[in-house]
């Protein structure tokens, strides 16, 4: 086949193949049970679940994360030195293969706010305390050796918006992967997008390519390559990237939409020359 293309995410499209009009798996957040998003699309993660982080809250069951008029709502709340928020994970309840990732969503732009879109792959180990993650199917390969996506992570010290790629020997990333932003752009909804097909992956915001990772080394096709992924939303406040909080609580993650496309026929993206 010749390059019809230089545009990274035309390229990111072509390598995928045809990608199916409606949405293979989506969750719209308007059929919630009791308000709470749908136990049968996504677990939740509860405790100190990435202590070396820093952060200050704990994940609970229930209370932090709710369906608020056709949107999923993350909160963070404060009381006394108690910090909690929510962290949702289709560790084990859905598994993404190459194919498109989009989420609809807002986030809390002030200082000490640290919220992500992300994935993992599915042969995470979960650090090895399965007891923070009820019901999801835990791996045997550690971090970052089993692959991690930041289709949207969010740094309320640095201000910056980030979209990154992680795995053995690229702790790391370099290149333009994050951006500042003005406390206006955070305050609107944006698309995230993830296109990934067996050789590359493709970091959107808005249609706007942001971050673009050839998956040519052994470390990157076995991480991304060989297995599926699995996706997460979470609230984190303070920590390495958070900063310090202020005294107003609670923060918030707004969620429009989460939609998957599944990749009919994906393709090696090298055999597009």
């Amino acid at each position: 086949l010749a390059q019809v293309s230089d545009d990274p995410a035309m390229f990111a499209l072509l390598a995928l193949g045809s990608l199916p009009a409606e949405p293979t798996w989506a969750d719209e957040f308007t059929n919630c049970l009791d308000g709470a998003p749908n136990p049968q699309k996504w677990g939740v993660e509860v405790g100190n679940v990435r202590p070396g982080n820093g952060e200050l809250q704990r994940y609970t069951y229930s209370g932090n994360a709710a369906c608020v008029n056709g949107e999923l709502v993350l909160s963070a709340r404060r009381d006394g030195d108690d910090i909690t928020s929510a962290s949702l994970s289709t560790l084990g309840t859905q598994l993404f293969g190459p194919g498109k990732i989009e989420m609809r969503g807002k986030v809390d732009g002030r200082p000490g706010s640290w919220p992500a879109f992300w994935a993992l792959g599915q042969d995470w180990d979960c650090d090895g305390h399965p007891e923070n993650h009820p019901g999801a199917i835990c791996g045997s390969v550690g971090w970052p050796a089993c692959g991690e996506i930041d289709i949207m992570e969010y740094s309320g010290l640095y201000n910056t918006n980030g979209a990154n790629v992680y795995y053995t020997g690229n702790l790391y990333p370099l290149g333009s992967v994050t951006r500042q932003k003005s406390p206006e752009w955070f305050a609107e909804y944006h698309v995230y997008t993830l296109d990934w097909d067996p050789s590359e992956i493709v970091l959107s915001v808005d249609g706007e390519v942001w971050n673009r990772v050839l998956l040519d080394t052994g470390a990157a096709e076995s991480a991304f390559s060989s297995q599926k992924i699995a996706l997460v939303l979470n609230l984190a406040v303070g920590g390495m990237l958070g900063g310090d909080v202020l005294e107003e609580f609670p923060y918030e993650l707004y969620v429009d939409y989460v939609r998957y496309y599944a990749a009919a026929n994906p393709v090696n993206r090298t055999l597009l020359v």
